[in-house]
């Protein structure tokens, strides 16, 4: 009897050394996914941002320069249309940016909501609460992600307009 309950003994502490173990892997695996996955989204997202706005710049200095030379055409309302296109892809650029500080903030408190065991494995268990605030980091990571791709979009509509209005002013 003396035996089986320190053989049940050993088991339960290599059980809590494995679960430590677990936890501890579990969570430098996020550490490092969560850090370079939002490093990576927040370079792209910085970059549309930049760009879209440089757009922004050039177009209103050429936009002067025409207005300066007393040359009113028509051209100047067709680059106006362009730099909304502009103007979006920098709002969704900061838009994403956004969602996803959010899906990162709801997916630390999903994992801060999770159930540490030390009886058996995986050693962690979900909860209500954890289950939760994960469906909701990933609705505003892929919410994220779209809004981020709209970001180029807008990018490519504002060059498409610019690209139509310089076709008629040299044709």
């Amino acid at each position: 009897m003396l035996e089986q309950q320190d053989y049940e003994r050993r088991v339960y502490e290599q059980n809590i050394v494995m679960a430590h173990r677990t936890h501890d892997r579990l969570d430098e695996q996020q550490d490092q996914l969560a850090d370079g996955a939002f490093k990576a989204a927040d370079a792209g997202l910085r970059t549309s941002a930049w760009i879209n706005g440089a757009a922004i710049v050039a177009l209103l200095a050429f936009i002067g320069t025409i207005l300066k030379e007393d040359r009113h055409e028509p051209i100047v309302g067709e680059l106006l249309w362009s730099f909304w296109w502009f103007v979006g892809g920098v709002i969704s650029s900061i838009a994403s940016m956004t969602l996803i500080f959010g899906a990162y903030y709801l997916g630390s408190q999903s994992h801060a909501f999770t159930t540490r065991t030390y009886e058996e494995n995986p050693y962690i268990v979900k909860t209500e609460k954890s289950r939760r605030r994960y469906t909701a980091a990933m609705i505003c990571l892929f919410t994220a992600m779209a809004v981020g791709i709209a970001s180029i979009g807008a990018f490519a509509g504002g060059c498409v307009v610019v690209y139509r209005a310089f076709s008629r002013l040299t044709s």
